[in-house]
């Protein structure tokens, strides 16, 4: 899950910028934000992101499945992905995975 969020901020720079990435634990989550000051996303494709397919990207330069990939294996763990951004301004990913070993489903 970290490595596409964190692959996807790469390609999002393309040749400069910068991607961050920041975690916090709480007594009942982790969190992580993988931030980027790359291309952004506009808002009227904000809310395809995840879709398994789906991609911005040129023909032959994606696959459009690491987003949803990521989304997944975040949801199987109980956990939740939100991400802002705009066009031109970046995007920053936020996960939030339980900590508690009862609500943490299996592999």
């Amino acid at each position: 899950m970290f490595l596409n969020l964190v692959i996807n901020a790469g390609q999002a720079i393309a040749d400069q910028g910068s991607v961050v990435v920041r975690t916090e634990a709480t007594d009942d989550a982790v969190f992580a934000w993988i931030e980027d000051a790359g291309c952004g996303v506009s808002p009227e494709l904000i809310d395809r992101i995840f879709d398994p397919f789906f991609t911005t990207k040129p023909v032959g330069e994606g696959t459009g499945l690491g987003l949803g990939i990521a989304l997944e294996i975040g949801r199987k763990q109980r956990g939740e992905i939100s991400v802002e951004s705009r066009r031109g301004g970046g995007a920053v990913f936020c996960v939030r995975l339980p900590v508690s070993a009862d609500t943490i489903a299996s592999s």
